[in-house]
Order: C-alpha cells, then structure tokens, then sequence
C-alpha cells in the first residue's frame, strides 16, 4: 500500500513531474480530465448531454438549447461553482430546477 508522502515522493521522481505541476497549476488538467481520456458509452446520459457538460466545465457559453432529457443526472454532474456562470444556463435544465423546487 502506498501513502500519500510516497506517492508523492513517486510524483517527484518522474521526470515529468514539472510539465505536470504546470498543466495541474494553470488548469489545464482537472477532475475533468478523465472524461477526455475514455471512450463515451451512452448509458446514463446522451451524448448530446456530454457535449453540454463538457461546454460548461470548459466555460463555453451557447448551451441554452441543447436538448437535455436527464436532467437529474445533469444536475448530479454539476458542482455548485458551475451554477455561477452563464455557460450553464439551458432551457430544460431551468425548468428541471423550477419544478423540482415545486415538488418539495
């Protein structure tokens, strides 16, 4: 089992360890980052609303008419910093949120 410090001692053995720190630093990699690795599998959500999740964590603004049907997965997707911005704005994501607020 490896513990933090000797994962991070591993960390700063890589050679790379400097173009890592400065991709991690200026956010270029994120939690994020996984999601641009894998293959998408259309399970949960579609593929059009990867494309809107995507928009947003990257700050692309325009999604207001994406057609979003799983709107419970969205909203389990988003963080609340995301909400902070325009880019997350989209028509069936607002009335997801009105009439879920209404249900309460």
């Amino acid at each position: 089992m490896i513990f933090k410090s000797d994962f991070t001692e591993e960390i700063r053995k890589n050679p790379q360890s400097s173009i890592i720190s400065f991709l991690i630093r200026n956010a270029y990699i994120d939690e994020s980052y996984q999601d641009y690795l894998n293959y998408f599998y259309e399970n949960t959500i579609t593929v059009e609303e990867k494309e809107y999740l995507r928009n947003v964590v990257s700050g692309r603004d325009g999604n207001y008419d994406i057609s979003l049907t799983n709107t419970n997965e969205i909203v389990n997707r988003l963080a609340i910093k995301d909400y902070r911005y325009s880019y997350v704005l989209n028509y069936n994501l607002f009335d997801y949120l009105l009439n879920s607020k209404k249900r309460k």
